[in-house]
């Protein structure tokens, strides 16, 4: 009887137990001695794996082989933000796949290891944290992602001080007329004298 597995990276050691009989290997072979017969089988795979089939029972005869596949196993690694208007569209780029959402969590699934994230500014919102690392180890991860409006400066005090121009320099061409006026009226009344 031969349990065949692929999938598992070279190395890693894995079990099966036949009929209460346990044989390990880290090749990707087990075999067994045994005579004809109904087996029960249970296959172990190391943290962080999963393997289909995982148990069962086998009819053996003559050369009987069972294959089976071990994958990495997944965990979600979701995103959370606050702080941007309801129904924005924001994203996340993780390990160099994007996803987008209008709501307020991003979810990702991803196997054990090391991964970068990076999450870009959304019209004048820029987000907190806006890149880093994240670990996945045999469970969910949680990040949560704050989105702060940056200032809209005004364009009024600039207005005002136009205002405040225009009214220095309407006051200044009133003195110089009140003076021009004056100064005609002194040439006049020396005229006036003369004659």
């Amino acid at each position: 009887m031969v349990f065949t597995e692929t999938g598992l990276p070279s190395g890693l050691q894995w079990s099966v137990t036949l009929n209460g009989t346990t044989e390990s290997s880290t090749s990707n072979q087990i075999v067994f001695k045994v005579i004809s017969g109904n087996y029960e089988y249970a296959i172990n795979v190391p943290s962080g794996y999963t393997v289909t089939p995982q148990s069962g029972t086998l009819i053996v005869t003559a050369n009987t082989t069972l294959s089976i596949t071990v994958v990495p196993m997944t965990y979600s690694v979701t995103f959370v933000e606050s702080g941007l208007p309801q129904g924005t569209q924001w994203f996340v780029y993780l390990n160099g796949r994007e996803e987008g959402s209008v709501g307020n969590e991003i979810v990702f699934n991803e196997s054990n290891g090391y991964y970068q994230f990076t999450i870009p500014s959304v019209g004048n919102y820029s987000p907190t944290p806006s890149s880093g690392n994240v670990t996945v180890s045999n469970g969910n991860v949680i990040i949560t992602v704050y989105f702060t409006q940056a200032p809209s400066y005004q364009s009024q005090p600039k207005q005002a001080i136009s205002i405040f121009n225009f009214n220095s320099l309407l006051i200044d061409l009133i003195i110089a007329i009140i003076i021009l006026l004056m100064v005609i009226a002194v040439i006049e009344a020396l005229k006036l004298r003369r004659k």
